[in-house]
């Protein structure tokens, strides 16, 4: 069981969760509720069953594969917390083949860059801080006063974008604009997360 186990995670990619089709039965039994009940359902612990529910889970099918070792090809599933289902379209994106890739649409450095900048002030906030380039810095200790410039550095957060955010130019390649939007993603998601619990923690 434990050398299954294994094998079907040595197919998951960075990020994934892959399980067997037994698992997955199991999860629609007690975490989904849209399938019946396995032998084994009435063992599954209830606080882990309902923090699953709260996390979420968005599942796709991957088909049957052939695993070292064992002898017939196993159904297996990749899942992800739903917050993050997106990234198996990326995950898709960069497995395909060029002739595939070539057909979608070509993301833009510009606009990349310009996440970028979200997900740093995004990033920021959570900090409870604003987030300003580096030249605003200098701008600002010039234009205020000793005491306005001290209170304003602590409510900012400077930084060079160029050095926060994955590196890209216009000679970059699909794969390399495609990873770099999914490390974006991730740090977006991180960051509204936090801001929802900071959201939550004030309402209280």
């Amino acid at each position: 069981m434990v050398n299954r186990a294994a094998r079907i995670s040595e197919h998951a990619n960075r990020g994934q969760i892959m399980c067997s089709a037994d698992v997955m039965r199991e999860i629609h039994a007690r975490v989904l509720n849209d399938g019946p009940p396995t032998p084994y359902s009435e063992y599954q612990p209830s606080q882990a069953i309902e923090a699953i529910r709260q996390i979420g889970i968005s599942h796709f099918s991957v088909g049957e594969v052939d695993l070292e070792g064992l002898e017939l090809p196993e159904m297996v599933s990749v899942i992800y917390p739903a917050a993050l289902a997106h990234r198996h379209a990326i995950q898709d994106y960069l497995a395909a083949p060029s002739d595939w890739t070539s057909s979608r649409v070509q993301f833009n450095v510009t606009q990349i860059r310009q996440l970028g900048m979200v997900c740093l002030r995004l990033e920021a906030l959570a900090s409870s801080r604003n987030f300003r380039e580096n030249f605003e810095r200098i701008h600002a200790a010039a234009a205020a006063h000793a005491d306005q410039y001290e209170e304003e550095t602590q409510l900012c957060l400077y930084g060079d974008p160029n050095a926060l955010v994955p590196a890209l130019n216009d000679n970059s390649s699909d794969r390399e604009m495609s990873v770099a939007l999914d490390a974006l993603s991730g740090r977006i998601e991180n960051a509204t997360s936090k801001l929802k619990e900071m959201s939550r923690n004030s309402s209280l």
